[in-house]
This record gives C-alpha cells, sequence and structure tokens, in this order.
C-alpha cells in the first residue's frame, strides 16, 4: 500500500490498541493510528522499529533524547522507556499484512469516538473492506495524560468531514530547499510527532549521515517556526519541543 502524491499525513497517535477480531480470533494488537488524507491506517507495534530508553546509547546526547521523550508523557519503567508504538516515517514502507489496517476513508460506514470518563478515549469504526464485508475496529488510546488537548475521541469529527468533503486542507506558502538544514529538519518532522532539540539533532544526522551543531539546528528550527512550518511547544521542563505545523489548520488533532 504505497503513498499517493496527493495523500498527505495529517494525524498520528503513538500507542494504541486495536481491538478488533482480526487473524479469525479476538486480537487486541498495540500500535501507531495513523491519520491522512485519504485512511485511516493501523500499524502493529511488533513489526516496529519505534525506540525505547534501551536504545539510546550512553554518550549525553542520547540521555537527554531519551529524558526528552519521557518528559512528553512516556513512562520510565525500571530504565525501560514504556513505548508501544510503530515509529512510521515512510507509509509505503508500512507492511500489507494481516495484523496492519488500511481503511480507505470513502469505505467507512460508522465514526464515533469517546472522552473516556469512564475507560480510555476510543475512536470506533466501521468499513466495507474489498468483498463488500463490514468490518469494525475500536481503537483506544494508551497515553492519556490531563495535558492532552485532544484525544482519539476527536478524530471522529474531522474523519467525517473528509469523507463528506467539508474540510480543506491548508497548504504552505513557502519550502526550504530539500538539501538544506532547515528542509532536511522538515523532512524529519514530517511524522507529525513532537520532538526536542536534540532528538530532532540525532534523528537528522542519522537519517542523512551528516553531522549538526546544536546551535545550527537550534537556529534552523526557529527559522521553520517563522515560516509557519513548524510549531514551537512549550513545555514545564525548560526543554524546547517543536512540531510540524498540521495541514488541519483549527481541526488540529495535536494531543
Amino acid at each position: 500500500m504505497s503513498q499517493s502524491e496527493d495523500e498527505r499525513l495529517l494525524a498520528q497517535e503513538q500507542s494504541v490498541i486495536n481491538k478488533t477480531t482480526q487473524l479469525h480470533s479476538k486480537a487486541d494488537l498495540e500500535g501507531t493510528l495513523i491519520l491522512t488524507s485519504k485512511r485511516v491506517i493501523f500499524v502493529s507495534a511488533d513489526q516496529s522499529t519505534g525506540r525505547s530508553a534501551s536504545d539510546f546509547k550512553t554518550e549525553a546526547v542520547d540521555e537527554r533524547v531519551a529524558q526528552e521523550t519521557a518528559s512528553l508523557g512516556m513512562r520510565m519503567l525500571g530504565g525501560v522507556l514504556r513505548v508501544s508504538y510503530a515509529d512510521v516515517e515512510d507509509l509505503s514502507k508500512i507492511p500489507n499484512n494481516a495484523k496492519n489496517l488500511f481503511i480507505p476513508i470513502p469505505s467507512i460506514t460508522s465514526i464515533s469516538g469517546h472522552k473516556g470518563i469512564i475507560g480510555r478515549p476510543n475512536l470506533k469504526l466501521s468499513w466495507k473492506n474489498s468483498s463488500g464485508q463490514v468490518e469494525n475496529s475500536e481503537f483506544q488510546e494508551i497515553l492519556t495524560e490531563g495535558s492532552r488537548k485532544k484525544d482519539l475521541s476527536d478524530w471522529a469529527r474531522v474523519i467525517e468531514k473528509l469523507k463528506d468533503g467539508s474540510l480543506t486542507l491548508q497548504n504552505p506558502t513557502q519550502l526550504p530547499q530539500n538539501d538544506s538544514v532547515e528542509g532536511r529538519i522538515f523532512s524529519v518532522m514530517g511524522d507529525m510527532q513532537t520532538k526536542g532539540d536534540l532528538q530532532i539533532e540525532q534523528v537528522t544526522e542519522e537519517r542523512f549521515g551528516i553531522e549538526l551543531e546544536p546551535e545550527e539546528v537550534q537556529t534552523a528550527c526557529e527559522k521553520l517556526v517563522s515560516m509557519g512550518l513548524l510549531d514551537q511547544i512549550p513545555d514545564a521542563s525548560g526543554d524546547t519541543f517543536y512540531k510540524k505545523r498540521s495541514p488541519l489548520g483549527e481541526d488540529d488533532l495535536s494531543s
């Protein structure tokens, strides 16, 4: 299931429980839920390239990256960062297998969300598969800290607007050059996840095989903010975090 040229990533909820009937048995899977302009996609975590705190090496920058991630709501358990997600950077590389779901938005027949006053916030979808049979899934979010602005229940309204064509996506008025520091960081931030400046530095260096100075990264992030491409996210830890500005505008599903 490759990504078409006009398919845009709109939201990504890491650490989701997929309560569904798959593989001819009741199967609760954990993974990442993705909303694009065309599909809802669930990626099972057991195929994940996602990181845990134990994946980070002992260098100071890696320890700081782990601390940054932990300050965003992940729980440290015995020195291991508790995560249950798939780290999705490229939609075209998601395996097309029975543990993953690819739900075209036009095929969805029923959408509902529950805020989770009792139980976890969730999103329930029914859709017709390629054989015309109706399938159902309930997606529950794992990370439910009180500071969240949006949760999975808020996805329902946005999916409805995508389905009926009433949602207009915002397009950036300017983009950085692909081979510039700004362009490479903008690419790294394409997963719509909030990252600290040190995590941005590390991931950009790894993906593009380059070395960056912290000052370069900070300057580039600030420029991307001024261009309206990134949002700076305040955090009580004092660290600086950034997130790609959502194409959803006022319907932004950022937590």
